[in-house]
């Protein structure tokens, strides 16, 4: 069921309550971080921006200054709401009974208050959004940190990496909850385009059904977060991305679809078989080659463990694939407040090695898009390779991975 816009908000304004008591505190304290201090301006935000605003104030007032410690959550800002989750105390807003007040215009710059805070709170360090590895924690523009040094000096200041990834890569309860529901939404309009209600062989081209799907996600007041694809294989051509072509029986047909909902993405690529006359299953070559992309995905999920690197789990996953005969390419990563989200990346499509974003370890209550491909010789193709395509969502919750609206074992049949 999709939400009305007010009962979006008012879901989205619970979950950050609960991720500032909750994911906040557990961050800062497994990262070793006294202080954190994140700086944003309208129309130049920083990424983390869209997780820490109510739902309300869709982007950034001016310039915000959001000042976490283990006891404190400020934001300094003009008065536009944030009160409502944030102190202010640079207007004033620090009582409970400051509603209805008449606010008297700041004596002190921003800057000039941030010192006042570091001073009374005398942090150890202060974790600043500065990093060359993940873009995430690299949001600090030159001039705020130019003035930041100005007010309270360099040398306490790092780099808020790993607390950046914590608050992002993990999972409250309540997003882990609504999770499933979401991912089901995106996974329900793939199965209706998939389907003969969508598709008429001879007729309908790959360009049609990708658009379908974002239309249809558009109509339920839904973004997809990037544009999907649909792809043709079929033999004696390898199918491309990009190209269009009329859907014939005897295809396999390829999607990569996401969407972005109460601020969580999906991220799922799926697999349908045009039947030819007479024909009433995929031939058993195009079956197997799901079924062996099934069994990579298992031996991912068998090594995906709590304070593994990803590159640790790419090592060991590829050598187990290829001991049983597998021909894997892995390239998964995280989701969450981005389709292509913080925390530990598991290869890259590109590199199938070592990379700095897979040094990250896996953590628990995260989400990944578990997005792979085995290279399975079709017999019913005279043995031509099919890229094996697909992608699923999964949370790794208490030591346990879990498919989030479960995962394609079978084709889509048209």
């Amino acid at each position: 069921m999709i939400l009305s816009l007010k009962e979006q908000w008012e879901t989205r304004d619970r979950w950050l309550k609960e991720r500032l008591e909750t994911v906040l505190p557990s961050a800062m304290d497994s990262t070793d971080t006294d202080m954190w201090v994140i700086i944003t301006d309208g129309n130049n935000e920083d990424p983390l921006t869209k997780t820490l605003l109510p739902a309300r104030l869709m982007n950034a007032r001016g310039k915000m200054i959001f000042v976490f410690t283990k006891e404190m959550r400020q934001c300094i800002s003009v008065p536009s709401g944030i009160e409502d989750i944030y102190q202010n105390e640079w207007y004033g807003m620090n009582s409970p009974d400051w509603k209805g007040k008449q606010f008297k215009k700041p004596e002190t710059t921003a800057f000039e208050f941030l010192k006042v805070l570091v001073e009374r709170c005398k942090p150890k360090n202060i974790a600043v959004n500065m990093d060359d590895v993940h873009t995430f924690a690299d949001g600090l523009t030159h001039t705020n940190y130019i003035e930041l040094c100005k007010a309270i000096g360099e040398e306490r200041l790092k780099s808020s990496r790993d607390v950046t990834l914590a608050w992002l890569e993990t999972r409250c309860e309540s997003e882990t909850l609504a999770y499933e529901g979401i991912v089901r939404i995106a996974r329900d309009i793939i199965r209706e385009c998939f389907s003969n209600n969508y598709i008429t062989p001879g007729q309908t081209t790959n360009d049609d059904i990708r658009f379908a799907m974002m239309q249809k996600a558009v109509d339920k007041g839904i973004k997809p977060w990037f544009e999907c694809t649909v792809a043709i294989f079929r033999k004696d051509y390898p199918g491309m991305h990009g190209d269009t072509h009329t859907i014939m029986p005897g295809d396999i047909i390829h999607c990569d679809f996401g969407i972005s909902y109460l601020g969580l993405c999906t991220d799922r690529q799926e697999l349908g078989y045009i039947l030819k006359l007479g024909e009433t299953e995929a031939p058993e070559g195009l079956r197997n080659a799901l079924k062996t992309g099934n069994r990579l995905q298992d031996i991912v999920t068998a090594n995906l463990k709590e304070g593994r690197s990803g590159n640790e789990v790419l090592k060991i996953s590829q050598e187990a694939a290829k001991a049983e005969g597998i021909d894997p390419t892995i390239y998964s990563h995280p989701i969450g407040f981005d389709g292509h989200g913080a925390g530990p990346s598991i290869g890259r499509f590109s590199d199938q090695g070592a990379i700095p974003a897979g040094e990250h370890k896996i953590a628990n209550n995260t989400a990944y898009a578990l997005e792979l491909n085995a290279k399975v010789a079709i017999p019913e193709w005279d043995g031509q390779v099919l890229m094996t395509c697909i992608e699923t969502e999964i949370l790794l919750k208490d030591g346990k991975v879990h498919y989030l609206a479960g995962r394609q074992k079978e084709l889509h049949l048209i």
